[in-house]
């Protein structure tokens, strides 16, 4: 059965999402640029198109070489483990010696 609902996925309305999506955050980056920076920093005033700079220059400089989706940061738990294992064997494993008083 083929569910035809108002939530479908079609691309129009994914595209539709994603520049919601980008609006909003950029109209929040250039509230707060505005808000903030000029009367604290004495800095200057900027534009929408300067507040989704700001945001795609953040992402560059701060993502590290990753991807927009960033889909690999689950299980970092497990691989730091599994890292420091790799480092340190056998660390971990026995049980801490008793203090004698």
């Amino acid at each position: 059965m083929h569910y035809a609902g108002k939530f479908t996925r079609s691309p129009l309305r994914i595209a539709g999402s994603i520049a919601v999506i980008v609006i909003a955050f950029g109209g929040v980056t250039m509230l707060l640029w505005n808000w903030l920076v000029p009367p604290i920093f004495d800095g200057p005033y900027i534009t929408f198109l300067q507040a989704l700079g700001l945001l795609a220059l953040g992402k560059i400089l701060l993502s590290h070489g990753r991807p927009w989706g960033r889909w690999g940061h689950y299980g970092w738990r497990e691989r730091l483990h599994q890292q420091m294992q790799a480092e340190h064997p056998g660390e971990g494993d026995a049980p801490a010696p008793e203090q004698a008083d």
